[in-house]
Parts: structure tokens; C-alpha cells; sequence
């Protein structure tokens, strides 16, 4: 449970949910909350290799209903696993960077 001034959200489901999917894709899934920063960072690694992303507290607070959570986070998973496939060639990189 992430909890904000006016809002609290429940991410348990989506993170299991980017968890399972990661480990079917063959990477690896680090969620860490910075409270004091009022930020989470969400990781993908694979083989030494890392893509990270950071999300505001309080972008998730003023522009994410609590209905929308899991879309915005698989979305950030999406981006990662793509850039992160690029990267070490595997399943989720274009023709052309591989």
C-alpha cells in the first residue's frame, strides 16, 4: 500500500502482476519506494544489464485514478522491457537493433 496526503493506493496486484511477467520474459523485477523523495523506482535487469524509471508520488497522486494504476505501471514495464530487449537482444528488441 502506497499512501499519499489525499490518496492511498493498493500496488501489491499490479507489482505481482509486472513481477510474474518479468520472470516469463526472463528478466529480472526490483520495485524500491524513496518515501522521502516521494518517488518509486520500478527496474528490469537482465544478464548485468538494468533499465530504470522513476515515477512522482505526486504525478501519481494529482493524474492517476486509482482505476488506471496498473495500466500506468504495465505501461512503464512495456517501455522498459523494450528498451531493455534492445539492448541485450533479446525477445522484446526491433529487427534492426539487433
Amino acid at each position: 500500500m502506497i499512501e499519499f496526503r489525499s490518496t492511498s493506493y493498493d500496488l501489491s496486484k499490479p507489482l505481482a502482476t509486472m513481477a510474474e511477467r518479468a520472470k516469463q520474459d526472463g528478466f529480472e523485477f526490483y520495485y524500491t519506494r524513496h518515501i522521502a523523495e516521494d518517488v518509486f523506482e520500478l527496474e528490469l535487469r537482465r544478464d548485468y544489464i538494468g533499465v530504470k524509471t522513476n515515477i512522482s508520488g505526486e504525478y501519481m497522486n494529482k493524474y492517476v485514478p486509482q482505476s488506471c494504476v496498473g495500466g500506468v505501471l504495465m505501461g512503464e514495464y512495456d517501455r522498459m522491457a523494450y528498451m531493455l530487449g534492445a539492448v541485450t537482444g533479446c525477445n522484446n528488441a526491433p529487427e534492426d537493433l539487433r
